[in-house]
């Protein structure tokens, strides 16, 4: 494993990718759950 100023970069943009990735899912099941809502009304 790298040590230094690039691994911290590197694990910085993957925490935020990660953390957009969350997000997007997150919104995703939000849509999905009031359409399930929608159609079962």
């Amino acid at each position: 494993m790298q040590s230094g100023p690039l691994q911290g970069r590197y694990s910085k943009a993957v925490m935020a990718f990660m953390a957009v990735l969350l997000f997007f899912m997150v919104l995703g099941d939000i849509i999905i759950a009031r359409h399930q809502r929608n159609f079962s009304n």
